[in-house]
């Protein structure tokens, strides 16, 4: 799991590696990376508020924005496919 300190220096646990369960399903810091990358000034706080977030706090924001999460859950599986080093990137 990757820490993301706060300002006070506490660390918060944001999944990053694939649960070998569900290996299609994408990570918390994958998620929160396309929130980051994609998003506008809201969402980007999301991620932010959810890095900072304990865990019912981040269970709050998956539940009332949940539209969110799920956008951006579908594509961080669509930017996993094409990043370099995947089989498919890797045959042309």
């Amino acid at each position: 799991m990757a820490t993301q300190p706060d300002e006070d220096g506490r660390d918060y646990e944001v999944e990053s590696r694939p649960n070998p369960d569900e290996p299609d399903k994408p990570t918390e810091a994958e998620i929160l990376s396309a929130m980051d990358g994609y998003g506008g000034g809201f969402v980007k706080a999301l991620a932010e508020a959810y890095r900072r977030g304990d865990m019912n706090n981040r269970f709050i924001i998956r539940t009332a924005f949940r539209h969110y999460w799920e956008q951006y859950s579908t594509m961080a599986i669509a930017i996993r496919a094409v990043k370099p080093g995947n089989d498919e990137e890797e045959s042309e």
